[in-house]
């Protein structure tokens, strides 16, 4: 069904995410809560991210097939069960999401123990 989605799973308690702070938690309704030593669960969070040519540019650009390009993005705020995923993935698929333009790129790196 989502055979032209590209999915990847980020371990945010190994690796620091750049965009993590801007998901929703648990409280904005997002799966979640606390385990049975009272510590907060790591919830699953879902963020649709997808690249885009911007308009405008010389000639000059466009004759050397370069392109701007912008990185748009979209968080999953709804609950994470069947029906809003599939939903959310449709409308992604679908180019029917408004996302917002990142100003930079979303980095991964090592977190520091």
């Amino acid at each position: 069904e989502y055979r032209a989605v590209s999915f990847v799973t980020v371990n945010t308690a190994r690796y620091d995410f750049s965009l993590s702070k801007l998901m929703p938690t648990a409280a904005d309704g997002a799966a979640g809560g606390k385990d049975k030593g009272g510590k907060d669960k790591a919830e699953p969070r879902l963020l649709a991210v997808r690249s885009s040519t911007v308009g405008g540019g010389d000639k000059s650009s466009k004759e050397k097939g370069q392109q701007k390009m912008s990185v748009l993005a979209k968080a999953h705020r709804d609950a994470f069960s069947l029906e809003p995923l599939r939903a959310f993935l449709a409308d992604h698929v679908a180019e029917a999401l408004e996302m917002k333009p990142l100003r930079r790129l979303p980095q991964i790196k090592w977190r520091k123990q």
